[in-house]
């Protein structure tokens, strides 16, 4: 699925979910979305992993929540391959299993399996709003998020479980 990424500055990047079926804990704990977003160029191209802006992001339903990515307005893009398993860097080095073991590993897929180191390799963590949008920023070399971009207000929700993220927040990791 295409989508939107809004940006503060007004401008819009062209992003794709990889995989709708990823967590964050062994057991399928914290489900989560890989995400690729691109370069700005020719919406028309055949994407690659070379076009990518940032390397594959775990998020969670927050940045659609908060109106960073949209799929409201229709968007096609191709892309060339999605493969089986993405590589994220472990912040920890280690992740415990559902059986209260611990495995140690440097690396890990969007599905909490131990692997080898591979690019593109993202963060094994959930990246939040204010991290998704910083890291584009960063990247783009953009300024600093404004005051209305680092507060959001969800799109359509009163729960209390949707409270606006820090905007120093970058990343989420769980372990026990």
């Amino acid at each position: 699925m295409a989508f939107r990424v809004h940006l503060s500055t007004g401008d819009h990047l062209l992003g794709y979910v990889a995989k709708d079926d990823a967590f964050l804990a062994e057991g399928g704990d914290w489900d989560c979305f890989v995400v690729y977003i691109f370069r700005p160029g020719d919406p028309d191209r055949i994407y690659t992993h070379d076009d990518l802006l940032v390397p594959p992001l775990l998020v969670s339903r927050q940045v659609w929540t908060y109106g960073l990515f949209d799929v409201s307005e229709p968007v096609s893009i191709t892309f060339d391959r999605v493969p089986d398993r993405h590589c994220f860097r472990s912040l920890t080095g280690w992740q415990i299993e559902s059986d209260l073991t611990k495995t140690v590993s440097d690396h890990f897929t969007e599905y909490c399996e131990p692997c080898a180191y591979s690019s593109p390799c993202g963060i094994h963590a959930a990246t939040t709003f204010a991290g998704v949008e910083g890291r584009i920023c960063e990247t783009l070399g953009l300024d600093e998020l404004t005051a209305e971009a680092s507060s959001p207000q969800p799109i359509a929700s009163s729960s209390a479980l949707h409270a606006p993220p820090s905007p120093t927040v970058d990343a989420m990791a769980f372990g026990i």
